[in-house]
């Protein structure tokens, strides 16, 4: 018959074994959280994720205004490249009077905004565009100069991402004649 000192050890012994097993549960959910990180060291914020996804090359329609005797509209054929380290160059068609006009810029992105400073000052004015939509594949939105009044609006698509190599989407895309993508081999 157990006696009352022999139940008294058997609860011992089990609040013991309850006690080591929620013990052990802290050590391993403490290691668990230990061993687990974040994304890293490094904060990826929208202004990395936009500087990102530009670089390469574009193509698409612009449609800006230009000066001539007075503000008029034009529209260029244009590809754009955005390289890593921050520099780039635009190559726009003018395809009403057979123009090519080309410079090469410095672009940035703050805060959001991107900022693109041309270094043919000649035929290009710099510009920031606010109001865009960024995707893999598509590039669409409004320049702006420095006259808020003044934008350009453009629908690009991406023709070379300098890490998976060229795509097969034209200009011709842009204006709606086709929506398929497929890499190139």
């Amino acid at each position: 018959m157990p006696t009352f000192a022999s139940e008294i050890n058997k609860n011992v012994e089990i609040m013991k074994r309850i006690s080591n097993l929620i013990t052990m549960m802290a050590m391993v959910f403490t290691l668990a959280g230990t061993l687990t990180s974040c994304d890293g060291d490094y904060f990826y914020n929208e202004d990395d994720y936009v500087y990102d996804n530009l670089i390469g090359t574009w193509s698409g329609r612009l449609s800006t205004y230009y000066q001539a005797a007075n503000w008029s509209e034009g529209e260029y054929v244009t590809y754009i490249t955005f390289y890593a380290n921050g520099e780039g160059y635009e190559v726009d068609y003018d395809d009403y009077y057979g123009y090519r006009y080309e410079s090469s810029f410095l672009w940035t992105v703050d805060r959001g905004t991107i900022y693109i400073q041309y270094d043919n000052r000649a035929y290009f004015r710099n510009v920031y565009i606010t109001e865009y939509e960024l995707g893999n594949h598509y590039f669409d939105g409004y320049m702006y100069y420095n006259n808020p009044a003044k934008e350009s609006s453009f629908r690009f698509t991406r023709t070379y991402d300098y890490y998976g190599g060229y795509y097969s989407r034209t200009v011709k895309a842009v204006e709606g004649e086709s929506d398929s993508i497929a890499k190139n081999p």
